[in-house]
């Protein structure tokens, strides 16, 4: 998320993130050196927060709370095929 948040700030784009995560993104807190050594240390991000529901044109999206992996993760509702992270299920079968 934070690679990406950076990304689309560099390029003027709008950064959303779901509620729990918009105060961590605004104020990141310290990491550990090790881990500053391969990722850097997370710049701020202001980010919007996700709406439940977004349209786009034809495509209606649906965001889903889904904590676990982390407790600000969210899922991805379109066309009843729910995207979860890098997964994607779809009539009983996970496609990752």
């Amino acid at each position: 998320m934070k690679i990406i948040a950076e990304e689309l700030m560099f390029f003027s784009q709008p950064v959303y993130a779901s509620r729990e995560s918009l105060e961590i993104l605004k104020n990141p807190p310290k990491i550990p050196e090790y881990r500053q050594i391969v990722w850097g240390q997370p710049k701020p991000v202001h980010a919007k927060p996700l709406k439940n529901r977004m349209e786009f044109e034809d495509v209606t999206v649906e965001v889903i709370e889904t904590p676990g992996h982390s407790f600000d993760h969210v899922s991805f509702l379109i066309d009843e095929k729910l995207l979860v992270e890098i997964s994607l299920w779809q009539r009983g079968k996970w496609y990752v």
